[in-house]
């Protein structure tokens, strides 16, 4: 694939830049949730916390499925429909996990999982229409600093709405963000999405699924790209997936505390996902802006490790900020040099190659 250059022609710029960052504060705040729910949701539940990597796991499985429909969806649906899609199924699969059924919580999982896994797909897609090719790094950038602001407040809101109405009322508060997302992509959508395809067939054959994530892994370029996405998104779930029972559970923290690392480290990587998309268009090298984070996120996670129960709160927020910023900070550059790298009319497939890959 070559990269492309010039302007596609597409929607305005602003309202596609405004849509994205609301939509990845709401739908990173709600994804990322379940590692601030376990602590309480476990116990009355009467399953291990550690079953949120189960949880996880069909998260993830669910999520890769829902990615290899995307870019065939997004072409005869458009971007814009589905995220409106994604809206619903959050709001979905919120609902169900407020039930309280252990069994639900699996289907939780299985919907939110088939919500979120497509959305990055969709946004690089109605981006890439609109956006100037050489501003694409610092723009994805600025979109998926949304994706930090949600989790830092996923750690701020979510403690305090749990000990203040419960675990399942804050559940259903939340959900009802789902609603007005997709609410706000409807009054956008015959701009977004005019550039759909409403006769194109949605494949189901397994080599038509697959196709994009091959073409992806035989150029040099985007291989690479995604072989550093694969290695640093184990870094990253450790980070959002793990960190508040870690401290909550593990070391004794309170909830509030380990809520203040977690938005401690996702206003880290606000900063750097910004800073590290300007760097990789200024450098026009992504992979030495990618080897960077790589080296930062090992040295950093080190020091996470070490933290002990004597440890005074506000070190426990400087060490989680610092790996916050190498392990979450580095999502905006790797979509930014797909995207960069790929023909605009294939941004939607390279960019879901790098969510499987991420998943």
């Amino acid at each position: 694939m070559s990269p492309p250059s010039g302007r596609a022609l597409g929607p305005a710029l602003a309202p596609i830049i405004a849509l994205a960052f609301f939509s990845q504060i709401y739908i990173s705040m709600t994804a990322n949730s379940p590692g601030v729910f376990a602590p309480v949701v476990a116990p009355a539940l009467g399953v291990s916390p550690q079953a949120l990597g189960v949880f996880y796991w069909i998260f993830g499985i669910a999520a890769m499925a829902a990615t290899l429909f995307a870019p065939g969806f997004i072409r005869r649906f458009g971007g814009g429909r589905l995220l409106q899609g994604v809206g619903l199924g959050m709001t979905l699969s919120l609902l169900i996990a407020a039930s309280g059924s252990g069994w639900l919580i699996a289907l939780c999982a299985i919907v939110m999982g088939v919500a979120v896994g497509p959305h990055v797909t969709a946004i690089m897609h109605l981006l890439a229409r609109a956006a100037p090719v050489h501003r694409l790094g610092l723009l994805v950038s600025l979109v998926q600093a949304g994706g930090a602001i949600g989790v830092g407040l996923s750690g701020i809101i979510i403690p305090y709405l749990i000990l203040g109405i419960g675990w399942q009322y804050t559940l259903i508060v939340l959900s009802a963000g789902g609603l007005l997302l997709s609410l706000a992509f409807q009054s956008y959508r015959h701009v977004l999405d005019n550039d759909r395809q409403p006769t194109h067939r949605i494949s189901v054959q397994p080599h038509a699924l697959l196709r994009p994530l091959l073409l992806a892994l035989r150029e040099r370029v985007l291989r690479a790209i995604l072989i550093a996405a694969f290695v640093l998104s184990m870094v990253f779930q450790s980070l959002v997936g793990f960190i508040v029972s870690y401290l909550n559970l593990e070391l004794r923290f309170s909830l509030v505390v380990a809520g203040l690392a977690l938005t401690a480290s996702q206003v880290a990587s606000l900063v750097a996902r910004v800073a590290f998309g300007w760097l990789a268009d200024r450098l026009r090298d992504p992979f030495v802006v990618l080897a960077g984070i790589g080296i930062a996120a090992t040295l950093s996670g080190l020091v996470l490790a070490l933290i002990g129960p004597s440890w005074p709160v506000w070190a426990i927020c400087l060490a989680a900020a610092a790996y916050g910023a190498s392990a979450s900070g580095w999502v905006s550059t790797c979509f930014g040099a797909m995207a960069a790298h790929s023909p605009r009319d294939q941004v939607a497939s390279a960019t879901s190659s790098a969510q499987i890959i991420m998943l």
